[in-house]
């Protein structure tokens, strides 16, 4: 299993996602599924999770520039 981690802002809410997006200008990068949320040691206040990378999932390289606006400076957005 690929294990990974990112730091959000809400653990509460992340816990809800089924999935997480990682964008670059734009478009959807990689995608991975959570399967543990945690409280960050490194960084009061914020969560990270492990998971695994979804290799074949449907959202890579697809825009969400309907979702976030350019120049948003918050990284986190929630959709659901």
């Amino acid at each position: 299993a690929y294990e990974h981690y990112h730091e959000l802002f809400d653990g509460y809410k992340a816990r809800k996602a089924d999935y997480v997006l990682a964008t670059y200008r734009g478009v959807v990068r990689a995608v991975f599924k959570p399967s543990e949320w945690y409280r960050s040691v490194k960084s009061p206040g914020r969560w990270e999770f492990n998971g695994e990378e979804v290799e074949n999932s449907p959202y890579l390289n697809k825009s969400v520039t309907n979702f976030i606006k350019p120049g948003n400076q918050n990284p986190i957005k929630y959709i659901y």
